[in-house]
């Protein structure tokens, strides 16, 4: 059976600062005023690829629209890797989000918000992500910490630099400052969240001293690992 490459997402709270720092500071403060475990919005992110990754992409289906898929709980956890109380409020938070909406089912079918009508969508590199599971666990995801902040953060700028790449070329080229500025998150937060996409072999970067600067903060280029430009960009044949 051939499988196909890559997967629609759209593109619109991905860039949205507010909305970022929403997912970022909405969870849960204990009484010493901590934050509490990211593990709810990470199991959110995980579950959103995951949807967009399984959505059907062509209408005709038994599904109502595009942009649906029909999976059960026990099955969303197998695909990322989560516990069914996890993924349970990782869907909810979606739902909350508003970027994922239930259309009823048994078991539920889960629509990606805008999915039709989005001015902007871009394609997930599915093959890469599935590593080779024959869409059965999406391996990369699964590898994941489902508790650690750095995980969240690593998810955060995964799906940011799949939405600002540019339609041409498929590169992100961004500055700190503005990913700091977009995803609330510190230039500390931002070194570990790329040795963690680069550590789970989920983007590569060119870094500014080796490319042409751009005004007066320096921009890495950054691509998805399996996506087509990444292809070309990492070497592979």
């Amino acid at each position: 059976m051939t499988f196909e490459l890559w997967s629609k997402m759209p593109c619109s709270w991905q860039t949205d600062a507010a909305f970022q720092k929403s997912l970022l500071y909405g969870m849960p403060i204990d009484f010493l005023g901590r934050a509490g475990s990211p593990g709810e919005a990470i199991a959110a992110l995980k579950l959103y690829v995951a949807l967009c990754l399984k959505a059907n992409f062509k209408s005709g289906s038994y599904l109502p629209d595009t942009g649906c898929s029909q999976k059960s709980i026990s099955q969303l956890c197998e695909l990322v890797g989560l516990s069914r109380p996890m993924a349970i409020k990782g869907l909810r938070k979606l739902q909350e989000w508003k970027i994922v909406t239930v259309k009823g089912g048994r078991p539920a079918i889960y629509h990606i918000t805008d999915y039709e009508t989005a001015k902007y969508w871009v394609k997930l590199p599915r093959t890469h992500l599935y590593a080779g599971s024959k869409e059965k666990r999406i391996e990369r995801l699964r590898a994941m910490s489902n508790r650690s902040k750095s995980t969240l953060h690593a998810l955060q700028m995964y799906l940011y630099l799949a939405a600002i790449r540019d339609k041409k070329s498929g590169l992100a080229k961004v500055t700190y400052e503005r990913i700091s500025e977009v995803l609330g998150i510190t230039r500390n937060d931002i070194s570990k969240a790329i040795s963690t996409l680069i550590g789970f072999d989920l983007i590569s970067v060119r870094l500014a001293d080796s490319v042409e600067s751009h005004g007066t903060h320096p921009c890495n280029i950054y691509w998805l690992r399996g996506s087509q430009v990444g292809n070309k960009m990492d070497g592979a044949s």
